[in-house]
């Protein structure tokens, strides 16, 4: 019971790669959003898996309510606008494995 409840939260205590997903349906705002977290992520340093989903009914299942959108290990940062970079760096500083990778370095 408890690992099924824990399922959706489990990968933030992993050290597996961070998972950013970018759902729309391949428009210009969605190229734009894509664009912006390679860079955020290149500007860090970070080594993230990048999903970029397309399908409607894959959209639906994360119960955004407008595209584009940012999940950031299946947590929804953003949805219905393009972030800026410089936002999606700070979204990116505020995760736990950020925290971590920092004081791994110390």
């Amino acid at each position: 019971m408890l690992k099924t409840y824990l399922r959706p939260w489990i990968h933030l205590l992993s050290d597996e790669a961070l998972k950013i997903k970018i759902l729309g349906p391949a428009c210009i705002n969605c190229e734009r959003t894509a664009l912006n977290v390679h860079k955020a992520l290149e500007e860090l340093n970070i080594q993230a898996e990048v999903e970029e989903v397309r399908e409607p009914k894959r959209i639906f299942m994360h119960s955004v309510s407008s595209t584009p959108a940012v999940l950031i290990d299946e947590m929804i940062a953003c949805e219905g606008r393009v972030p800026s970079a410089e936002e999606i760096r700070i979204w990116l500083k505020e995760t736990d494995r950020w925290k971590r990778h920092q004081s791994s370095r110390a």
